[in-house]
């Protein structure tokens, strides 16, 4: 029989329903209660283990990037002479399904045996879906006829006491529909079923940081081409192209569901679990309040929603974009410095070349707009 691009589903042609119908009919019945059977498994909205499958969060901007952390919950990781770039892109105004769409472009290709460029998207918990059938999906395409996506998963047990070795696994690979257009008018539904490696036996670490990362590929030199998911190295040294993707998707079970759309609202809190910007649009917006303890010197604590652990790294724009203002009299900062900390507060201290005096409270504000800081409790 023949059967649906999306979701596979059964369906008779002319002459399978003369031949047998009921089998052709009864197949369709079945796959369809199967697919529903795997929606209603698990409570909604918490089918898609991958945060911003959409791409509808994007609080470090749209790119592009060319190594690190990019758009929220994806990283681009570049090595050796092999680079591109990740980008996010909007849809044009009449796609009333798909709104942004994450835009990977390799523009020097793997040569040499430790060349890489790969898509990373962490995702928490080393013992998600261990040992279980899962399948990844999306909507893909290529700038490229023939373009491969090797698949990886690396499961990292984390750091603290004595956890077992990072497990790098090759799952697959898979071509994107070419669209010179990208997804406006092309862009396949792309899924890939396969069984997420055991971890039993192993230790995971007791800091908290363990978690799988799921690998998209679009080159590998050799050195790294047997975890790739690529099945030969002319897969791995492909020629330059770029790769489209958006609504992706990993659930438990053999069959792609529908992708699950978070409401805005859910989305960014998931996202600020792991990142945070705080951005002051216009001058003057108050950042927090403080004390100062000395002359031109202040203390205060700063609070933000609450994190997946004390954030690791505490970063303003620059020093400079922040004011110390108490009895009108007002001092930029020549330091600022986010400290010490928990999930959702943290000290910090600044300093000013002249401003309000000791013992006075002191309120921060922006000096510049659009002046940011970041927090980052990222995997």
């Amino acid at each position: 029989m023949a059967t649906t691009p999306t979701y596979a589903l059964p369906y008779p042609l002319g002459s399978d329903f003369v031949i047998n119908g009921d089998d052709a009919i009864k197949a369709l019945a079945e796959r369809v209660e199967a697919l529903l059977a795997q929606r209603d498994a698990v409570p909604s909205s918490s089918r898609n283990v991958i945060r911003n499958g959409d791409l509808g969060v994007a609080q470090r901007g749209n790119g592009p990037f060319t190594s690190g952390m990019t758009i929220d919950g994806f990283k681009w990781y570049a090595g050796g002479t092999s680079n591109g770039n990740i980008t996010r892109a909007e849809f044009g105004a009449l796609n009333a399904t798909l709104r942004y769409d994450l835009i990977a472009t390799m523009t020097t290709p793997a040569s040499a045996a430790g060349d890489y460029l790969f898509i990373g998207i962490p995702i928490e918990d080393v013992r998600t879906f261990a040992g279980r059938v899962c399948t990844l999906s999306m909507r893909a395409a290529s700038s490229v006829a023939g373009r491969t996506i090797g698949v990886s998963v690396r499961q990292n047990f984390g750091t603290g006491g004595a956890p077992s070795a990072i497990v790098d696994t090759a799952i697959g690979n898979f071509q994107p529909v070419v669209s010179s257009a990208g997804l406006d008018s092309a862009g396949a539904y792309t899924t890939l079923t396969f069984t997420m490696p055991s971890i039993a036996a192993k230790t995971i670490g007791t800091a908290s940081d363990h978690q799988v990362e799921l690998r998209l590929w679009l080159a590998s030199g050799s050195t790294q081409l047997p975890t790739s998911g690529f099945s030969s190295a002319a897969q791995g040294t492909q020629a330059a192209f770029t790769f489209i993707l958006t609504q992706i998707q990993l659930e438990a079970g053999s069959l792609a569901t529908p992708f699950e759309r978070l409401n805005q609202q859910a989305q960014l809190v998931w996202n600020q679990r792991y990142f945070i910007r705080k951005t002051y649009p216009i001058v003057n917006a108050g950042v927090c309040v403080g004390t100062a303890w000395a002359q031109n010197a202040y203390y205060g604590v700063m609070h933000y929603p609450t994190m997946r652990t004390a954030p690791t790294t505490y970063t303003p724009s620059a020093a400079t974009h922040f004011s110390a203002w108490s009895n009108q009299v007002s001092g930029v900062a020549n330091q600022f410095v986010l400290q010490s900390g928990g999930p959702d507060s943290c000290e910090w201290y600044m300093a000013t070349a002249s401003g309000p005096g000791t013992g006075n409270g002191i309120w921060v504000r922006a000096a510049v707009a659009g002046a940011y800081i970041d927090l980052s409790a990222e995997l």
